[in-house]
């Protein structure tokens, strides 16, 4: 157990030694267009494929059923 705490100490202090990167900070508007940029290019859905149900002939014993 003395290790688990050792790693988390560790960890802690090489996050902390990072140089943080600095994310650059939009604006409102500019988070608008993106938004409305990301909602427009979005596909249209096509149509539904209905499933279909294979037929399947199995053997049980001698005796050929179809099994849908």
């Amino acid at each position: 157990m003395a290790s688990r705490g050792f790693s988390k100490s560790l960890r802690a202090a090489r996050q902390l030694a990072a140089p943080r990167v600095q994310l650059q900070q939009r604006s409102f508007v500019a988070a608008r267009q993106l938004v409305r940029a990301a909602t427009a290019a979005r596909p249209v859905a096509g149509a539904a494929v209905q499933q279909v149900r294979g037929v399947k002939t199995m053997d049980f014993a001698g005796h050929k059923e179809d099994v849908y």
